[in-house]
């Protein structure tokens, strides 16, 4: 679906200030209406200052749509009907529908209002900001400044969220008539995204501005984006900017074909930007008491795990020896066991038996000896205690327990929401599709080699300079390995792409909304006929009487037999 009538935002319009009402002959002054609730400079402030929590809470801040994207992308696995995970996590994929009640349609709804929700709040703020009257108390220059370009940030970040998650969205303005009940049309996601895009311009050129005019006073609040920490800079600003900009023009790409027409070249140019500015990660401090939160940890960990998830088996023994994972191809497909994986990748578990790997990661104590091998600080998965039933191709002995020490203390602490290691892979990304392997590949070991201790496939090392060459063996084997064709029952080293795309799997796993399956799509991985994207919800869709419909996919086969 690309193109819609329009849509109800009469909602949406007071999101975040006040209830609408009927025109009534004498005014209800206990039932705000915008005017009262903006009248003052400072409250514009906060109401922009807001939506940025507004969309956070509509992605990452709860637990949503995000189980589901999570399964569809094979980040995680849980056969659980909770938020339909069982159903999508079912291969050959069934469609994504948007019929009234079926049994997600909450969850289906939430990050759509959200994020809409979000960009209108900033809009409204934004359409008083902009008034030739309005000015802050005493007049403040680099104030109304920031106010706009927080404004056009948010707006931007919600609505690329949309374009990638959903068909179809609303491009939100500043200049929308609020005075009328007609509704603002739908444009499909490859149109929202370039709307968005043209937001998160606006909103960089007013901080690089205030950089270059050496404004420090432009500072964004800590409070404005996450519970506390450190304020931004204009030129931090900026770069957090370029992060998101890069996410959105390689995430909303659909199919293979579309990721390679990403203007890669503006890809590497923001990537840059960003991890110039965010060498250890953008992190935001969470406090679920303060609205800052991370909806799926408290899920992901729920019942020591046994329920909720699992590292998928397929993707988690890309790792394994090859008499490993080659063992575990040939097993016919409805009775492959899991495995106790040998890897050289530091970021797994280490140890020969399940007991050794568990001592290690201290998930166990007891049968260890007085002196268990401690983890290196990296390493970002356990070998799980409880077993439970699961799909044999699905299942595994392990889970992902990077952020498990953050979920233990009801989640108040820093979570990195943006990480450098995304952002340095994208650029990886954009220079491997320019023909620039070795640069590529000295992107790939910034994390390979510190964190997952693999051999270095760039200077000093392989000095891959090909898409051809096989990534290089270590102690127990080459990590990635890749399921081969046309049977996929062996596999093989991977190249540079592949170790590419492994390393961005492993350092981006539960660190933002979905990336696996937004790279996975794009890539051309995901299993077949995988939905590529959420139908608008019925809810919006019975409120102008047009016809539901269903998202199937249409995706061939992924690039690993799936």
């Amino acid at each position: 679906m690309k193109q819609l009538s329009s849509i109800v935002l009469a909602g949406l319009a007071c999101a975040g200030i006040a209830a609408c009402s009927d025109q009534l002959t004498v005014d209800n002054l206990n039932n705000a209406d915008q005017g009262r609730a903006l009248a003052r400079p400072v409250d514009v402030e906060n109401l922009i200052a807001g939506s940025f929590n507004t969309m956070h809470r509509a992605t990452i801040g709860a637990a949503t749509l995000n189980p589901q994207m999570l399964v569809l992308g094979m980040e995680n696995y849980s056969a659980l009907a909770n938020f339909s995970m069982g159903v999508r996590a079912t291969i050959p994929r069934p469609p994504i529908n948007n019929d009234r009640g079926n049994p997600v349609a909450t969850e289906n709804y939430a990050p759509f209002l959200g994020l809409h929700r979000a960009a209108r709040a900033a809009a409204i703020g934004l359409s008083r900001v902009i008034q030739p009257t309005f000015t802050f108390f005493p007049t403040n220059v680099n104030q109304t400044n920031r106010a706009r370009a927080f404004a056009k940030f948010v707006i931007g970040v919600s609505l690329g969220q949309v374009a990638m998650a959903y068909d179809s969205g609303s491009a939100i303005s500043e200049k929308d008539d609020l005075t009328l009940l007609t509704a603002l049309p739908f444009v499909g996601y490859d149109s929202l995204a370039k709307y968005a895009l043209a937001n998160l311009d606006s909103a960089r050129a007013l901080a690089v501005a205030a950089g270059a005019a050496g404004i420090t006073g432009q500072t964004i609040p800590a409070t404005w984006l996450s519970n506390g920490g450190t304020a931004l800079t204009s030129a931090q600003f900026a770069g957090l900017i370029q992060g998101w900009e890069a996410r959105i023009r390689a995430g909303v790409a659909r199919t293979p074909a579309e990721r390679a027409a990403v203007r890669w070249d503006s890809v590497l140019n923001d990537a840059n930007g960003f991890v110039a500015q965010f060498p250890t990660d953008f992190v935001q401090q969470l406090t679920p008491a303060n609205g800052w939160d991370n909806g799926w940890l408290p899920t992901m960990y729920a019942s020591s795990s046994v329920n909720w998830h699992m590292m998928w088996g397929y993707m988690a023994y890309f790792s394994a020896t090859a008499a490993q994972f080659d063992g575990w191809l040939a097993t016919p497909a409805g009775s492959r066991p899991t495995l106790v994986m040998t890897t050289d990748d530091q970021r797994w578990p280490q140890g020969a038996t399940r007991l050794a790997q568990q001592c290690q990661s201290q998930s166990v104590t007891t049968g260890c000896g007085a002196n268990p091998t401690v983890a290196p600080a990296f390493q970002y998965v356990e070998n799980r205690v409880n077993d439970w039933a699961a799909d044999p191709s699905a299942g595994s002995q392990y889970r992902h327990k990077r952020f498990l020490a953050l979920n233990n203390v009801s989640r108040v602490g820093n979570f990195p929401s943006m990480t450098t290691a995304e952002i340095n892979l994208l650029a990886a990304e954009a220079e491997f599709r320019a023909g620039s392997f070795l640069a590529a590949a000295n992107r790939v070991d910034a994390t390979r080699v510190s964190r997952g201790g693999l051999p270095r496939l760039g200077t000093g090392g392989a000095v891959i300079s090909d898409n051809v060459t096989p990534v290089p063996n270590g102690v127990s084997g080459c990590v990635p390995r890749i399921p081969v064709g046309p049977s996929f029952t062996s596999s093989a080293c991977g190249t540079l792409w592949e170790a590419l795309k492994y390393e961005k799997r492993m350092e981006t796993q539960y660190t933002s909304w979905a990336n696996w399956w937004f790279d996975g799509r794009g890539w051309g991985d995901l299993p077949a006929a995988t939905p590529p994207h959420w139908p608008v919800p019925y809810q919006e869709m019975d409120a102008r009487a047009v016809p539901f419909y269903p998202i199937q996919g249409t995706a061939p086969v992924g690039t690993y037999g799936l």
